[in-house]
């Protein structure tokens, strides 16, 4: 009758041991972490603006500049949020919001018909936005293309 416990034993004990470690192994591959689709973006980029600022007021202007920055692109809080900071402050205004991008890289901000922005990237290195803030006496638009610094594009 021992012996015939033993066995028992032997069985159960080799049986839990398998079913644990398969368990393991599919608790370990079942927490595989998905990669965000927005990471490829993140990192230092380098801007030409190409401006316009356009006002009507008693101060006529309409001026015409090309910027050169480096700046960065960042994740935002949202799942679908990039920041981008191409300038710090231009013309006494926040340039570039927290922006939507879907993942084949479509950019969108819209605050406003006379606020918003727009855009695409192109692979993992480059992009183009437009941005647009101004109402009837006056505007400024930029024309933002973007280069990844150390980036290929795949």
């Amino acid at each position: 009758m021992l012996n015939f416990k033993t066995k028992i034993m032997k069985k159960i004990t080799a049986t839990t041991t398998i079913v644990t470690f398969f368990a393991l192994l599919f608790l370990f591959m079942g927490c595989k972490k998905t990669k965000d689709y927005r990471e490829q973006w993140v990192g230092e980029w380098d801007f030409v603006i190409a401006s316009h600022k356009f006002n009507v007021d008693s101060i006529y202007q309409d001026v015409r500049d090309t910027l050169y920055n480096i700046g960065n692109i960042g994740l935002g809080n949202g799942k679908n949020e990039l920041i981008i900071k191409c300038l710090e402050d231009y013309y006494l205004m926040p340039i570039m919001p927290i922006m939507q991008v879907d993942i084949n890289g479509k950019l969108s901000f819209y605050k406003s018909g006379h606020y918003y922005a727009e855009g695409q990237f192109a692979g993992k290195d480059l992009v183009h936005i437009f941005y647009h803030n101004g109402g009837l006496g006056g505007w400024l638009d930029l024309t933002i293309n973007g280069k990844k610094k150390g980036g290929g594009n795949e």
